[in-house]
C-alpha cells in the first residue's frame, strides 16, 4: 500500500473571496514548500477553471493522477522560492469540491452545501466566510461591489428568524432542532472580526456593526464559551462546530475560532485606542 502526503481541501482562484494567484503552477509550488505530494484541483465546475485544468494538467499513465505540464520551472512562481532538497512536483488528482454557485445571466444556477444542513439551508460559517472574505476583497481592490454584498450577508444574519439574543449562531442558521442545536463559536467570531473591520469603513452608521460584533465579543468571552486555562485543550474557546454532516469535530474548540477570537479582540482594541486619541 502506497501512502501520500495530500491536502484535498482546495480551492479554485475562481471560487469567492480566493487569490486571485491561486492557478494551477502556484498551488504546485506551495505544495513543495508544504512537503505534500498530492493535491486536489478544487472545484472543477467552473468553465474558466477547467479550460485552465486541460491545459497545466498532463495525465500520468503510471499513477493515474494528472502533473504539472512543463512549462518554466515552478520556482519562478513565488518571490523567493527555492525548492527544497528532494522535493518532487506535486501530482493533482480531479475534484470537485463544492458544486457549482457561479452566476449565469445574472441568476444563481445551483446551490449546494456540503458541511451545512440542507442545499437550501444557511451555513452559519458559511456565511462568516463570505461576510470575513468580501469584506477583505473590498479592502483589497476598492471595488464598492464586494462590501454591498457582504453588508448583504450581515443583514441576512442578523435579521434572521433564528439569530439568538446572545449572537453566538447556530451552526446553520435552518437546523432541525433550533433553539436546542449546536452553536458555532467559530462562525461567530469570524463575523465579531469582520464586523470590525467594516465599522471603519465609509458605510451608514458604522457603530452598528461595532455595537453587534461588541455584543458577539461579551458573549464569547463569557464562561458560556471561553474556556477555563488549562482546560479545553488549552483552547480559548468552546462550543464550535467542523462539519456536522460528516460528523466531524462536533461541540469541540478550533483553532480557526481561537484565531478569528483573538483577531477581533485585537481590531476592536485598535478601534477603541484610535477613539480615545481622537477625543
Amino acid at each position: 500500500m502506497k501512502y501520500f502526503r495530500a491536502d484535498l481541501h482546495v480551492h479554485s482562484r475562481f471560487s469567492r473571496a480566493t487569490s486571485g494567484r491561486l492557478n494551477i503552477r502556484n498551488l504546485a509550488a506551495w505544495s513543495m514548500i508544504k512537503g505534500l505530494s498530492v493535491m486536489s484541483t478544487g472545484d472543477f465546475t467552473h468553465p474558466a477553471w477547467r479550460d485552465e485544468l486541460r491545459g497545466d494538467l498532463v495525465y500520468d499513465d503510471n499513477s493515474g493522477l494528472y502533473r504539472v505540464r512543463e512549462k518554466t520551472p515552478l520556482e519562478t512562481e513565488i518571490p523567493g522560492f527555492s525548492r527544497p532538497d528532494g522535493a518532487s512536483e506535486p501530482q493533482f488528482l480531479i475534484q470537485a469540491e463544492i458544486s457549482s454557485i457561479y452566476k449565469k445571466d445574472g441568476s444563481v444556477r445551483n446551490r449546494h452545501t456540503a458541511q451545512g444542513y440542507a442545499h437550501e439551508s444557511a451555513w452559519s460559517r458559511g456565511q462568516a466566510w463570505g461576510i470575513y472574505g468580501l469584506t477583505l476583497c473590498y479592502r483589497e481592490t476598492g471595488d464598492r461591489k464586494y462590501l454591498d454584498l457582504a453588508l448583504k450577508a450581515v443583514r441576512f444574519m442578523f435579521s434572521h428568524k433564528n439569530t439568538p439574543e446572545d449572537l453566538v449562531f447556530y451552526w446553520d442558521m435552518d437546523a432541525p432542532n433550533i433553539p436546542d442545536d449546536y452553536r458555532d463559536a467559530s462562525a461567530a467570531a469570524c463575523i465579531a472580526s469582520a464586523l470590525y473591520e467594516i465599522s471603519t469603513m465609509d458605510v451608514p452608521e458604522p457603530q452598528t456593526y461595532k455595537a453587534y460584533a461588541d455584543r458577539i465579543m461579551k458573549s464569547l468571552a463569557s464562561p458560556a464559551y471561553r474556556a477555563e486555562l488549562g482546560t479545553n485543550g488549552n483552547f480559548l474557546l468552546m462550543h464550535c462546530v467542523g462539519s456536522i454532516p460528516h460528523n466531524g469535530e462536533i461541540d469541540v474548540p478550533l483553532n480557526y475560532a481561537d484565531y478569528y477570537f483573538l483577531e477581533a479582540l485585537k481590531r476592536k482594541r485598535d478601534i477603541e485606542q484610535k477613539g480615545s486619541k481622537g477625543c
